[in-house]
């Protein structure tokens, strides 16, 4: 599996506070299969400190190499989207403050839950006119894009993505009833942890993953763990 949604980079984010415990993260990543992994801090991390996100992602990706952490770490930024915001969020984008994902015109959008639909809407179209491919993060979230919402944006080739930890470990059943109804209707593209340490929200990843493959089609799976997230790291 390649994680296209994890908050692994140290001391920028609500993330994990030292490198120690990064590559604990990465190795407990490593050990449930995962050979790759974007790290995606918030967008709020590159307002306050985009120099220091570059030096400390550089640091780790130094140290899970020294360490023979057999993880690709690639880089981009969780932005959070609202409509008051867009003209500054594409610029931000276009010089560069916000990475997009490793480098592709891929761009992981989140919302506070209870954003309005027609804000999703106009964010994500906003996008799209910049020249960006935005991906919904962890669409199982919100409380106001529902199934029929999700359709009509992939079908405007926006892709989705959703948490693993949902599919089987959410607590709230709004929020797993979701996230298995967009994958029966194969609206899903990309799957990440959206961990932030190895206590708090840690990357656990098996219990969803043998999920999945137990009830979905197991070529659409692959696609979705494997295939489609290798466009993120090699286009």
């Amino acid at each position: 599996m390649i994680d296209v949604h994890i908050h692994v980079i140290p001391d920028v984010d609500d993330g994990p506070d030292t490198i120690e415990e990064s590559l604990q993260m990465l190795r407990a990543a490593s050990e449930q299969g995962i050979t790759a992994v974007i790290a995606t801090p918030h967008s709020s991390a590159y307002d306050y400190g985009h120099k220091k996100v570059i030096k400390e992602f550089s640091r780790l990706r130094q140290a899970v190499s020294d360490q023979g952490i057999p993880v690709q770490v690639g880089i981009g930024c969780e932005i959070l989207c609202y409509e008051s915001d867009m003209d500054e969020i594409i610029h931000l984008l276009g010089n560069g403050t916000y990475p997009t994902m490793n480098g592709t015109r891929y761009v992981l959008a989140e919302f506070f839950p209870n954003v309005a639909r027609k804000a999703v809407i106009y964010c994500l179209h906003r996008l799209q006119e910049a020249g960006y491919i935005p991906i919904i993060a962890h669409a199982e979230r919100y409380q106001n894009v529902d199934i029929e919402t999700a359709r009509r944006l992939h079908e405007e080739g926006i892709p989705i993505q959703v948490n693993v930890y949902s599919v089987k470990k959410e607590s709230y059943a709004r929020i797993r009833d979701q996230v298995r109804g967009l994958l029966a209707n194969r609206l899903v593209d990309f799957v990440g942890s959206d961990a932030h340490g190895v206590k708090r929200r840690p990357p656990l990843y098996t219990s969803g993953v043998e999920y999945m493959y137990r009830t979905y089609d197991r070529s659409y799976i692959d696609s979705i763990l494997q295939g489609n997230p290798q466009s993120l790291l090699y286009s």
